[in-house]
């Protein structure tokens, strides 16, 4: 099972200012319950650093990039999910959490 996020982090994510793009990533990624450990190894950076994404901190145009591709390929997958009445998100183990951004969301990140 992924490790969940926490009643504080939820509290504060709700707070914090949709505008930034870190701050959408991390909407995404609750919803969707991917944990932070498998969303650092696709955008090759630490749990810290996502993190700091997540509570709206600056973020390099390169990753900013990447993180539309991510958002855009995980829109994707929830529309396919309702389009085919399959159940993939939101995520229920840290495997599938792997197999599933191996499969739908890096491939889509250019």
């Amino acid at each position: 099972m992924p490790k969940k996020y926490s009643s504080e982090f939820l509290v504060e994510l709700n707070s914090l200012d949709e505008d930034k793009i870190g701050v959408r990533l991390a909407k995404a990624c609750v919803n969707a319950d991917l944990p932070i450990i498998e969303v650092a190894k696709v955008f090759d950076v630490s749990r810290m650093t996502i993190h700091s994404w997540f509570r709206g901190s600056p973020i390099r145009e390169n990753n900013q990039i990447k993180i539309k591709q991510f958002l855009k390929a995980l829109d994707d997958a929830w529309q396919d999910q309702l389009e085919h009445h399959t159940e993939e998100l939101p995520i229920s183990e840290m495997k599938k959490a792997r197999e599933f951004l191996d499969a739908k969301i890096i491939p889509k990140m250019g």
